[in-house]
């Protein structure tokens, strides 16, 4: 499964990421990294407390649709 990066909630998806994101690495460039780690028992994955701009763990929420990971929210 992969996110569909063409679409309206994946746009919403890099804004919030890209404003909490601390590293160095573009997100087109570990978008790969970030579906290998989430499953369909699983689709989330979290932004460690050292990774994130607030010192906060971050916790970014996907559903399925189809063979597609849609960006839901984040808390």
């Amino acid at each position: 499964m992969q996110i569909n990066h063409y679409s309206e909630d994946y746009k919403r998806f890099e804004q919030d990421f890209n404003k909490l994101y601390t590293g160095i690495e573009p997100l087109f460039s570990i978008v790969g990294d970030l579906e290998r780690a989430m499953t369909k028992d699983k689709p989330y994955f979290i932004l460690p407390t050292q990774q994130s701009k607030d010192g906060r763990k971050h916790v970014f929420y996907f559903e399925i649709l189809g063979d597609k990971y849609v960006y839901s929210h984040l808390t």
